[in-house]
């Protein structure tokens, strides 16, 4: 399917913005054989991705509408752009699955989106949230979705054994704990942050303790778990 679009107008937008044909390509991602081709036919391969005809429109300070060319003057239904509400539940998984904020420049530019369609997405996300148990947390330009309420300590204490249960020790916790088992001292001046880490998880995961001389040492659970220690 070809995608007609009106090759007049956009002749005027880069007249009347003073955009050369390099400046549209470059702005839009076009490529300049893709946009030639395009100003000489009045046509778009149907290949070409409705967000990347979108940003086009958005170079030239057009709407979608006003860029496609249909005969009834209207955007064909499979081309109408997303509303603020469909982007929006597009956007809440990766933000879910994001472990820090992040600024809602790089949303944009990750997404293809122009800034306003990443502001209205936003916009929506609250509602969308609502009965979810989580929320929009926004500050200073960066956005995450984090939980209305904190995790309850019993519960996080829950989901890492349940954590522990299905993935068990990754290698820098293995390595810690044989340490241990081998009767070194893993934890002085030179530790580093890595190994703190590890070291932490191995005793959160009842393995590993300190001892009344400050040093860590297997706990009684582990050997009875594995006698050969």
């Amino acid at each position: 399917m070809r995608i007609t679009i009106d090759r007049d107008i956009i002749t005027d937008q880069m007249n009347n913005l003073s955009l050369s044909e390099r400046t549209v390509v470059t702005r839009s991602g076009f490529p300049t054989f893709t946009f030639r081709r395009a100003r000489q036919t009045g046509e778009l391969e149907g290949t070409v991705p409705l967000r990347q005809v979108a940003t086009l429109a958005d170079t030239l300070g057009l709407t979608l509408a006003q860029l496609l060319a249909s005969p009834e003057g209207e955007v064909p239904a499979n081309l109408q752009p997303r509303t603020a509400q469909q982007d929006a539940a597009h956007l809440i998984p990766l933000l879910v699955d994001m472990p820090k904020m992040v600024a809602v420049d790089h949303v944009t530019r990750a997404m293809g989106w122009t800034q306003p369609r990443t502001l209205a997405a936003l916009e929506a996300t609250p509602f969308a949230l609502t009965g979810t148990g989580l929320k929009l947390h926004e500050s200073n330009g960066f956005v995450k979705i984090t939980p209305i309420n904190p995790t309850d300590k019993q519960l996080k204490k829950a989901l890492g054994k349940i954590r522990n249960l299905g993935l068990g020790l990754n290698a820098a916790e293995a390595a810690v704990l044989d340490r241990v088992v081998n009767g070194e001292h893993v934890l002085n001046r030179s530790t580093g942050n890595s190994q703190r880490v590890a070291l932490g998880a191995v005793k959160n995961m009842g393995c590993i303790a300190l001892n009344h001389e400050g040093v860590y040492e297997i706990t009684d659970d582990l050997r009875l778990a594995l006698p050969d220690l």
